[in-house]
């Protein structure tokens, strides 16, 4: 889907790939929050808190986020470039690390698959003293599995769960991934809906069709899509599922606006979010220990502009924008860290790769090496930031995953 040369989505992964390898004021709105924040992103590098490259296992791909789903345990999730020397193909990658087996970071098993995808989101169900006993990773619909990508972690193994499309879509994915407990699990994303098939009188088939919001639940025993009011008029990126019951959905409406829907077990209602720009999207939700709710996209100032950074924060039922250093372009992933929030992407203009840290009123400039970019990042207070990106070496046509490491 594209809604202009500057606005270009990439929800299916050829586009997506290509996206990744490419490598004035902020926006502004009578409900800015952080007022008067102070940009230290211009600041000189050795002031800035480092982020150091991890070693990984050899191979092309690029690595799309990361979760930390033990005290103990990072991952980083992704694809794999393989080719056969005729056959070019995409397949999922999982990176992990566990800092009580030495191994480093190393690939994981996954469930065979013959066919392709990324693994777009992963998540986990709390831990307890053994560590991670159940979880999934999503992806995009294949037809060697009928549907879309899907695979469980039952606390030995990882096992394929397809989960299901629409009877009338082409295609789909999953671009996220939320998990509360082992019988409640919520994954969102896209189905491409076929309205038509036309034949030509040179054999060749026209298909016109149309993206829809898709939402799905898992409860313990099968995934099942749950319904979503004005399907074709949302286009979910990240979604959020909380104790209690609360789900949020975060993306982009069909005229091209910033859209976050709550969902309470029952109906479906959407987000009041302040005026940021001509256009944008969310990519990114987190909740804080207290309830404050966070979001992370871009907004777009006018026809021309590729993007500035759009963060969002909910507290009292209210979301308020949140001022962002101009520098800051779309971002992709969010952490809720000490203090307020980390946030990654690029800088305006698509100049390079941007990962920077809200705490209190100042936002801070973690200093990415300019080779790499970066696509998410999780946080936890046992094991610091992990940054998930890649980085196209001098020379090569393909880019290898990269995992950066902070505080």
């Amino acid at each position: 889907m594209n809604t202009g040369k500057n606005r270009a989505r990439t929800a299916w992964w050829p586009v997506a790939v290509a996206a990744l390898l490419l490598a004035g004021p902020a926006a502004g709105s009578a409900a800015a929050d952080t007022a008067g924040a102070r940009d230290t992103t211009g600041t000189p590098a050795a002031a800035r808190p480092a982020l150091t490259p991890a070693k990984l296992p050899a191979g092309n791909g690029t690595l799309l986020g990361a979760l930390q789903p033990d005290p103990h345990t990072s991952w980083s999730y992704g694809m794999n470039f393989e080719s056969d020397g005729e056959n070019d193909r995409i397949t999922p990658l999982l990176l992990a690390k566990d800092d009580r087996d030495g191994r480093g970071w190393h690939k994981v098993k996954l469930a065979p698959f013959d066919g392709s995808s990324r693994i777009n989101g992963a998540a986990a169900a709390p831990a307890g003293a053994k560590g991670v006993r159940d979880a999934w990773v999503v992806g995009d619909s294949d037809d060697s599995i009928g549907g879309v990508y899907a695979e469980h972690w039952d606390g030995k193994a990882w096992h394929m769960v397809t989960a299901p499309l629409p009877k009338a879509a082409d295609y789909g994915g999953l671009l996220s991934v939320s998990e509360v407990s082992p019988h409640d699990v919520w994954a969102a994303g896209w189905a491409d809906i076929v309205d038509s098939t036309t034949q030509d009188p040179d054999g060749s088939t026209q298909v016109e069709s149309h993206f829809e919001a898709l939402v799905e639940h898992w409860d313990g025993k099968a995934w099942h899509r749950v319904a979503v009011p004005h399907a074709a008029a949302f286009t979910p990126n990240t979604v959020l599922a909380l104790p209690g019951g609360k789900v949020w959905a975060g993306g982009y409406s069909d005229t091209d606006q910033p859209v976050v829907r709550a969902y309470d077990g029952h109906r479906w209602t959407v987000s009041a979010l302040p005026k940021a720009g001509l256009y944008g999207e969310v990519y990114a939700l987190g909740a804080a220990p207290d309830g404050t709710l966070w979001a992370a996209g871009r907004t777009l100032l006018d026809e021309e502009d590729r993007g500035h950074s759009l963060v969002l924060r909910r507290s009292g039922g209210v979301w308020r924008q949140v001022a962002v250093p101009a520098t800051g372009g779309k971002l992709t992933g969010l952490a809720v860290t000490p203090g307020g929030v980390t946030v990654a992407g690029v800088t305006a203009g698509d100049e390079g790769p941007l990962v920077m840290r809200l705490a209190g009123k100042t936002w801070k400039d973690l200093g990415v090496p300019a080779e790499d970019y970066v696509e998410g990042l999780a946080y936890s207070a046992a094991r610091g930031l992990v940054v998930a990106g890649g980085s196209v070496p001098p020379d090569a046509n393909d880019p290898v995953p990269v995992v950066l490491i902070g505080s």
